[in-house]
């Protein structure tokens, strides 16, 4: 939790644009690996002329958004679902004539972008708010649960509340620090304003990263957790004394000439690494390919000692060659 009080503070929360963001407010309750999660922020503009506001989040791929609303002096716009080219055109006429408009946007890999612009006559007040849910996945033996807090602008009021009620209760909770140095202490509540700045008297927030919170439950029965509601049922099965299965893996290796350099050195360590983990009853092989393709054994070898220095020789000596594939000339 970041506030500010102080008038002079205040004074350089306003930036040149004449926009103050009063305040940038996340609220995220995990319930049985269930995540609700809000977003609220509240912006005006000083300005004695007309300016755009932006709302611009980040959203897990996966999430469902269920509530998305914008309140403009006190009179509040809901959203609608529409069919994509339907709603790409009416989002592009309502922004040509200055309405209220949002729309959702793929942005990356493992995320979505949510963006609203809005056009916003000097000395008014906006506030915007979206609501969403994801299930919470276990990966490497914890639940994770990531939270982008990229206010864009330094808040007069920031924070970030998360809230886990699991039926079998918690074994830890963990918040790596993921946001900056100076955000190593974040889990202290009222924390002063200056922590958000990039310097003693900068107007530029430094707030600009993703919240990352890992989690596990207890696990006192052996046949996991049963949960039933409305008709519906999840079982939790996470089993902790059963070895790991074992393997059968190709490795392909990408020796062409766009792999020269740093690449090529990366990818050698990486496989080094990776060879070096692999179990004694799992099986492997190695091929490697530009415009030709070689394997390092016809058939899956036992990941024995032997097999492995073998193949971690192997891979050391792969010298990227050639570019493009060849193709074949007419007789």
């Amino acid at each position: 939790r970041s506030t500010s009080n102080s008038e002079n503070e205040e004074e350089l929360i306003l930036g040149d644009d004449k926009i103050v963001l009063h305040s940038y407010k996340i609220q995220s309750i995990i319930t049985s690996r269930m995540a609700n999660t809000m977003v609220q922020t509240k912006v005006e503009n000083r300005a004695k002329y007309s300016q755009n506001l932006a709302f611009d989040v980040q959203i897990p791929k996966g999430a469902f958004i269920h509530n998305f609303t914008m309140n403009v002096n006190g009179i509040t716009f809901t959203s609608s679902i529409k069919e994509k080219s339907a709603a790409r055109s009416q989002y592009a006429r309502a922004k040509a004539k200055g309405k209220a408009a949002a729309i959702l946007r793929s942005n990356a890999y493992d995320m979505e972008n949510f963006k609203a612009e809005l056009s916003v006559p000097g000395g008014t007040k906006v506030q915007f708010e979206i609501h969403y849910q994801e299930s919470i996945r276990r990966k490497l033996s914890s639940y994770e649960h990531l939270i982008p807090v990229q206010p864009g602008r330094l808040a007069k009021h920031l924070e970030v509340n998360i809230h886990i009620v699991e039926p079998q209760g918690i074994s830890f909770v963990h918040v790596p620090n993921a946001l900056g140095e100076q955000f190593i202490d974040a889990t202290i509540v009222n924390k002063g304003e200056k922590k958000q700045r990039k310097c003693s008297n900068c107007t530029t927030t430094a707030v600009d990263g993703n919240l990352l919170v890992t989690y596990d439950v207890k696990r006192d029965t052996k046949a996991g957790e049963l949960e039933v509601f409305n008709g519906y049922f999840v079982h939790y099965f996470a089993p902790d004394d059963l070895d790991p299965l074992p393997k059968n893996i190709l490795f392909v290796i990408d020796v062409s000439g766009s792999m020269w350099g740093i690449k090529m050195k990366q990818t050698v360590e990486a496989m080094k690494t990776i060879l070096g983990d692999l179990r004694s009853d799992d099986q492997f092989s190695i091929l490697d390919f530009n415009h030709n393709v070689r394997c390092w054994r016809d058939n899956l070898v036992q990941a024995s000692k032997m097999q492995i220095d073998a193949a971690t020789n192997y891979v050391e000596g792969i010298h990227p060659n050639g570019g493009e594939r060849e193709t074949p000339k007419e007789m």
